[in-house]
């Protein structure tokens, strides 16, 4: 049986956390949660998910600073990071796909 493909979901919203992981595990993917900007930043390293599902507005780091960090460290460059957001907002959109 061919091994599940792990996701680190970020969210400092457990409801969202709760919810987003259903969706995700009902999919196939094996899912690990972080409470928070700077838990999931430190989490990338120690868990090395296949990818990250990272929401934008937290109070301690938004997703575009754990973003920026992920692309910052070489062992991470690369790494598939998918950034949420419940906002309508253009500027939010331009300014992750120039990261």
């Amino acid at each position: 049986m061919a091994e599940r493909k792990k996701i680190l979901l970020i969210d400092d919203d457990e409801s969202i956390l709760l919810a987003v992981s259903r969706v995700l595990t009902v999919s196939g993917f094996e899912v690990v949660s972080a409470v928070g900007g700077l838990p999931g930043l430190e989490m990338t390293r120690s868990v090395q998910p296949d990818a990250v599902v990272c929401d934008v507005n937290m109070p301690d780091m938004d997703g575009f600073e754990v973003l920026q960090r992920v692309r910052a460290d070489p062992d991470t460059v690369s790494l598939p990071f998918i950034l949420l957001t419940s906002a309508d907002e253009r500027e939010n959109v331009r300014k992750a796909m120039q990261m």
